[in-house]
């Protein structure tokens, strides 16, 4: 189980590029209920799109921190395999 206030983001990147056409697809409290999400989500949009799911925490953020996300599982599409 995560920290408390520790959630978790869905994001679909087209064929896996976060310099292409990306968007959230959800946020959850629950890492398990995310990397369905994520799956299922790659599986609905016909593999065009890879889902990652990153952890961060509610209300914190710190200019000196480049890492206040860090990706903890990747729903891969066929793009990415290539």
């Amino acid at each position: 189980m995560g920290m408390p206030n520790e959630i978790y983001i869905v994001n679909a990147y087209r064929w896996g590029d976060n310099e292409r056409h990306s968007y959230t697809v959800g946020v959850y409290t629950k890492k398990h209920k995310a990397r369905e999400a994520a799956n299922s989500h790659r599986d609905y949009r016909g593999g065009k799109y890879s889902c990652t799911v990153e952890s961060t925490f509610i209300n914190r953020f710190e200019n000196d921190d480049n890492h206040y996300t860090k990706e903890i599982y990747r729903a891969i599409s066929q793009g990415d395999l290539t």
